[in-house]
């Protein structure tokens, strides 16, 4: 076993394109950036096609373990490909999330109704 670090390696035929190649959104044409940015249907329907795809992948699992069949001989090579769906996929990851935004929202609540009260003190001090 070697201490060695692991190489990265770039395809030299890659295009290199810098943030100094990129112009400003403000000195954008409408035309231009309908060009480059997703609309708001495209964005719709990758978030469509990400939670199908999560869909198949989480039912094709399901009938896996259901039928006792090894996961490799029932999704095809397409549903395999699931980097980037793991949130879609794992339903324990979803409660997670969803458990996680709760607590943020819970604090950020509490958070907002504690700074409205220091300033009504503040107020109420100063008059």
């Amino acid at each position: 076993m070697t201490n060695q670090k692991p190489k990265v390696r770039f395809n030299p035929r890659a295009d290199l394109v810098t943030l100094v190649s990129l112009p400003v959104a403000s000195d954008m044409t409408v035309e231009v950036k309908d060009s480059l940015w997703y609309s708001g249907d495209e964005l719709r329907a990758l978030r469509d096609n990400a939670r199908e795809a999560g869909r198949l992948i989480r039912q094709k699992y399901e009938e896996s373990i259901s039928l006792h069949v090894p996961q490799h001989y029932i999704i095809s090579e397409y549903e395999v490909c699931s980097r980037g769906l793991e949130l879609r996929i794992d339903p324990e990851r979803q409660e997670n999330i969803h458990i996680t935004r709760q607590i943020i929202m819970k604090y950020q609540h509490r958070a907002g109704r504690l700074i409205r009260q220091k300033y009504e003190e503040s107020i109420s001090l100063h008059v």
